[in-house]
């Protein structure tokens, strides 16, 4: 498949779209995990795909990784009794079972469902993840699609195209998305990219801004048959895991708690770790190729895939008065049950003490308008972490709300809506609200405006509605106004009066 075909499927309109803003870390963490092992009799009693063995056990184990490891919510596309299968055959007990969060076989409908949920409930500074592993093909004029649970030979409308994938993903308003292939062909939605090793990354923030990640288990050319996803390692053992899903894994695994992979990271671990297990591939023709797992990534922001680890929960800015006292109490996170944790201040600041899980700052005693304080995290098995918390006095230097965004633009229906309610002034972090969207939009924690409205909302052709903005900052700061917000939809015409009109030049 040529290479612009390529750049097309994985290039987002959402890109044009960019955000400065930046957060401590995701909001939520969605996922769709898809393994298909079940193709026969398929078209009317025709076996034209071979059943495979790995893709549900590799589903089944990126799922719990993810889920129990890195706090995502997610959708299990795979069959009922084949997980169960997997699941007996690998002793675990039925209290760990995925059975309930199985959400259909991968049909087609099961996973454009999957994602059309998901899109309803995700945000922008939410993480989305997708990871398929089945059949897939590429045919001679170059078109490529996914072949889902119950394709049925020639019928188009059992399969999965890229185009109609991509524009799925599209819908899900999350900003940063990783996006996994295991399945032949898959390289037709990417291009090489370099197996870079990254620096550290632990005190990154999540940039706000469109990016997306795409891995595949193969190049678009190089072809590694379906059979080879069932190899055996090097004590002879036959591996339950493909060699993609079996190195993506383990790097998950490898992972320290607290700690943090990048798409370029986890290119690193899966080229190096899929080669090693499989070095060379025969192709169509009959000779023998590397294996080259590839990778496509869009967008400058990087994306942050955080495993649970130990973690402070307390405001990254605390804003008082010069002459005001406060408690604040901190909380500990991604420490297992028994085991003893221990808070103290890595620097003394004035006016600030620690006790018993709670800051006491005294206003009058800080020695500055603003302060840095480093909390430190400790556990008995030497497990640690810090944050920094900046401290600001607000008697000084105060600046007055002011929003720097004056009207809304007009909202079509049935097209994707995106602003930003810019603001200046205040002491930061921000608490915003709005009260009067039409159905179908909603405002995030960044003050971005967003999503979709359907035609209910401009009977007639259009309506103006009035949206009112509530904004307070961190030192009770308050601000109030309301924006006419056109709804429009331009396909219904609109009824003018009949009577004289002048034509031509006036």
């Amino acid at each position: 498949m040529p290479s612009h075909q390529a750049k097309e499927v994985i290039n987002p309109h959402t890109f044009n779209r960019v955000s400065q803003d930046y957060i401590e870390d995701y909001h939520r963490r969605f996922m769709v995990v898809i393994g298909i092992n079940s193709y026969k009799d398929i078209g009317g009693g025709r076996s034209w795909l071979s059943s495979l063995k790995t893709p549900i056990a590799d589903a089944c184990r990126i799922f719990r990784l993810l889920k129990d490891q890195f706090e995502f919510e997610g959708r299990l596309l795979a069959e009922r009794e084949e997980v169960l299968r997997y699941e007996m055959n690998t002793g675990l007990s039925s209290s760990d079972s995925l059975e309930p969060f199985i959400e259909g076989n991968g049909t087609r409908g099961d996973i454009l469902q999957a994602l059309w949920d998901i899109g309803r409930n995700a945000r922008p500074e939410d993480l989305f993840l997708f990871y398929y592993g089945g059949h897939s093909t590429v045919e001679s004029g170059g078109m490529s699609f996914l072949l889902p649970y119950g394709t049925i030979r020639d019928r188009s409308d059992t399969y999965l195209m890229y185009p109609t994938l991509f524009g799925a993903f599209e819908e899900i308003p999350s900003l940063h998305k990783l996006l996994f292939f295991d399945c032949c062909f898959s390289g037709v939605i990417t291009r090489d990219i370099g197996t870079v090793q990254s620096s550290e990354i632990r005190d990154l923030l999540v940039k706000l801004e469109p990016a997306v990640a795409a891995f595949a288990s193969t190049d678009a050319t190089n072809v590694a048959p379906d059979q080879f996803h069932h190899w055996s390692d090097t004590s002879g053992r036959t591996s339950p895991n493909s060699p993609f899903a079996d190195a993506l894994a383990e790097a998950f695994e490898n992972l320290q708690g607290g700690e943090n992979l990048i798409p370029a990271q986890i290119h690193t671990a899966v080229f190096d770790g899929v080669r090693s297990r499989v070095p060379t591939v025969p192709t169509k023709d009959g000779k023998n190729v590397p294996l080259q797992p590839v990778a496509k990534i869009v967008g400058a922001a990087p994306i942050i895939l955080s495993k649970k680890g130990l973690r402070i929960n307390c405001p990254e800015e605390i804003v008082l008065e010069s002459q005001e006292k406060k408690k604040i109490s901190i909380g500990v996170t991604g420490v297992d049950a028994g085991h003893s944790v221990t808070l103290q201040l890595q620097n003394a600041v004035s006016g600030v003490q620690l006790d018993k899980g709670e800051l006491i700052i005294d206003g009058a005693q800080l020695p500055d308008d603003e302060s840095v304080l480093i909390i430190q995290a400790k556990t008995k098995e030497t497990i640690e972490t810090s944050k920094k918390v900046r401290i600001l006095l607000s008697a000084k230097g105060k600046e007055p709300l002011v929003f720097n965004t004056k009207e809304l633009p007009p909202c079509f229906v049935e097209t994707d809506y995106r602003i930003i309610i810019e603001v200046s002034g205040g002491v930061v972090p921000f608490k915003i609200e709005s009260d009067g969207l039409p159905l179908g939009l909603e405002i995030s924690t960044s003050g971005e405006i967003y999503g979709r409205v359907g035609k209910g909302e401009a009977t007639g052709g259009g309506c103006l509605k009035e949206v009112v903005i509530n904004l307070e900052d961190s030192i009770g700061q308050k601000l109030r106004d309301r924006f006419l917000l056109p709804v429009i939809d331009p396909k219904v015409y609109v009824r003018v009066p009949g009577g004289e009109f002048k034509f031509g030049y006036g």
